[in-house]
């Protein structure tokens, strides 16, 4: 398999001369990128969409020691594209830790107790299970880098996860 696939690039490379380069500019886009949301460095406009996030969220974390513990500081006074600190921002901590658990400990409870290795899979909705696993799998990182927590898109594969899965074991009766 490794062997093909270096065959394959190396057809592409002979082929399609630009295509060493294309390569590397895409490289020099995500290290742009990676500058400008860690250290707020720019280069270009392909990197600006990380910079903004980088000020966002410089903007929003000297605010914490100032959270209301109870009320948080209001819907979307702050902006930190971060949706699991939003939460915590704007409705105050226990807000935010109930959101943390819903949007990510108990989904990760709930995966981790699945058998999926080397399952078989005999009906539709044993792909179901499966496919909620990996749709939740795929959105997973959105919760750390883009968004706000209270957009559909945020919890459409969380509640697909709760539909598909069990919360409990089932219980084999003799």
């Amino acid at each position: 398999n490794i062997a093909l696939l270096i065959i394959l690039v190396f057809l592409l490379l002979i082929f399609l001369p630009n295509t060493g380069e294309e390569i590397s500019n895409k490289f020099m886009i995500l290290y742009n990128a990676y500058d400008a949301y860690f250290y707020g460095e720019t280069l270009d406009f392909a990197a600006d969409s990380a910079a903004i996030r980088h000020q966002a969220l410089s903007n929003v974390l000297p605010t914490l020691r100032e959270i209301n513990l109870f009320i948080g500081n209001g819907m979307f006074t702050t902006r930190a594209d971060f949706p699991l600190l939003q939460v915590f921002t704007d409705l105050g901590f226990f807000a935010g830790f109930l959101n943390l658990f819903l949007m990510l400990i108990f989904p990760l409870i709930l995966i981790l107790r699945q058998n999926i290795k080397n399952k078989i899979l005999i009906n539709d909705f044993q792909k179901s299970q499966y496919f909620s696993i990996l749709l939740y799998i795929y959105n997973l990182p959105n919760l750390f880098l883009h968004g706000t927590p209270y957009e559909y898109s945020m919890w459409l594969p969380i509640l697909i996860l709760y539909k598909f899965l069990p919360w409990r074991k089932k219980e084999h009766y003799v």
